[in-house]
């Protein structure tokens, strides 16, 4: 009875904190499976990154496109094409189109504000994309740090339609990644890029999924592109210049129906693993009536900005998100985006197939001393088809925990298990007494 009772005391313990670790595997299984069957099947083949492709040299050195050029990069998986096209023709813009096996990119580069497209026609089957249309500059004398906070007499509007574009190509270890970089050195008549100022954005485009090596770690699948933006040495206008980006988002279906865009939403998270000292995860998704698991397209970044290149903990910053345009501003939308843009080329003026948001992200964290104490800024987002990735804690901490539960466990199963020997051996001890005590 005493043994009994014992056990009782023991094993409730004991299958308490098994559940405990069997509930942490069960996560850990999660996380390493969290990619949805759309993003884990396609593992794809990236063709090599053409500069405007099928275009006669001649041509392209023409006016048109002076300070610009259009790259095509295709990921290829057993079902489908995934069609990554980045412009600096204008506004920079990055547009992906999930397309039939086979499809062909059309560009009439003598009439390239209306004919980007792909044969045979009805080959898309969603198109996703963003304008970076403007950069905002504005005065936060209150030390803010809130874009909103200002009318328009304390804010100037960049427009980045008019700049001189470079693009390199990078080199990455990866074989199944490419990067390319375009760099505007000059901006006519705005100062902004006056001396050694800069705006660089940074494309890469990967065939599998995984994580850019800089924190904040975005998580990329085969069917996203994570871009860098880098603004440097800027020249301001104002003593307390801050600075913003403008985003258009802009996507449409098979059928040429436009979804209607949710506002951007930031969720917060438990762990910081990827990226220290941000819990917090920021999604905008192309319809408001798909959860995030069934969305069919995002645009992802977290709340982290850093003000030197390499991004240490001590560089942190903020990176404030505004929610979206409402849908029936749609007039002032078309006004947001540049004529010359690819978003223009590919759709021309069939706006009312389309859905356009547009939203701003701005930079900084009251007290920093404003954008001149650094003159750096650094920020990463990506953009994609499918549902966005959803950080959770990965399997190398899921084992740390596991392992710090589990050594405990095994201690208290073996305390356990010697208690008991040592009590079942002390009760045999005095039973055999007993019986010779009596025979004696």
């Amino acid at each position: 009875m005493k043994l009994n009772s014992m056990a009782r005391q023991i094993f409730p313990d004991f299958s308490f904190w098994l559940k405990i670790v069997v509930g942490l595997l069960a996560i850990s299984q999660t996380t390493a499976s969290g990619l949805t069957e759309f993003e884990r099947t396609y593992k794809r083949t990236l063709s090599t990154l053409a500069e405007n492709p099928h275009c006669e040299e001649w041509w392209c050195t023409n006016s048109t496109f002076t300070g610009g050029s259009l790259t095509h990069i295709v990921g290829t998986g057993p079902k489908d094409e995934l069609h990554h096209l980045l412009s600096t023709v204008g506004a920079p813009t990055l547009l992906i189109s999930r397309t039939k096996l086979g499809a062909k990119l059309f560009v009439n580069y003598t009439n390239f504000l209306s004919s980007v497209s792909y044969l045979p026609e009805g080959v898309v089957e969603h198109s996703l994309g963003l304008i970076f249309s403007s950069i905002y500059e504005f005065d936060d004398y209150d030390d803010k740090a809130d874009l909103s906070s200002y009318d328009n007499s304390y804010v100037f509007r960049h427009d980045l339609t008019n700049l001189q574009w470079t693009l390199t190509r990078m080199n990455t270890d990866d074989s199944s990644s490419q990067s390319v970089m375009v760099n505007a050195t000059s901006s006519g008549n705005d100062t902004l890029l006056s001396g050694d100022g800069h705006l660089s954005f940074i494309v890469r485009y990967d065939g599998k999924d995984g994580r850019i090596d800089s924190v904040p770690h975005m998580e990329h699948t085969a069917n996203s592109s994570v871009i860098t933006i880098i603004m440097s040495k800027f020249r301001t206008r104002f003593e307390h210049s801050r600075f913003a980006i403008e985003l258009v988002m802009f996507s449409t279906d098979d059928k040429g129906l436009k979804q209607d865009a949710t506002q951007v939403h930031t969720t917060n998270s438990l762990d910081d693993e990827y990226s220290p000292g941000v819990f917090q995860m920021t999604n905008w998704l192309p319809d408001e009536n798909k959860k995030r698991e069934d969305a069919w397209g995002y645009a992802q970044w977290k709340p982290a900005m850093y003000t030197a290149l390499e991004r240490k903990n001590a560089d942190l910053s903020h990176a404030t998100s505004y929610p979206n345009l409402p849908e029936d501003k749609h007039d002032t939308l078309n006004n947001i985006v540049p004529n010359r843009t690819l978003f223009r080329s590919y759709f021309g003026g069939q706006f009312d197939q389309v859905s356009m948001n547009a939203t701003n992200v701005s930079f900084g964290v009251s007290k920093d001393k404003f954008y001149n104490h650094t003159n750096y800024h650094i920020w990463t987002m990506a953009v994609g088809m499918g549902p966005p990735p959803e950080d959770g804690v990965s399997t190398t901490v899921i084992l740390v925990i596991s392992v710090g539960l589990g050594i405990p466990l095994v201690l208290m199963i073996f305390s356990s298990v010697f208690v008991c020997v040592k009590a079942i051996k002390k009760r045999r001890a005095m039973s055999e007494s007993e019986y010779t005590a009596i025979n004696t």
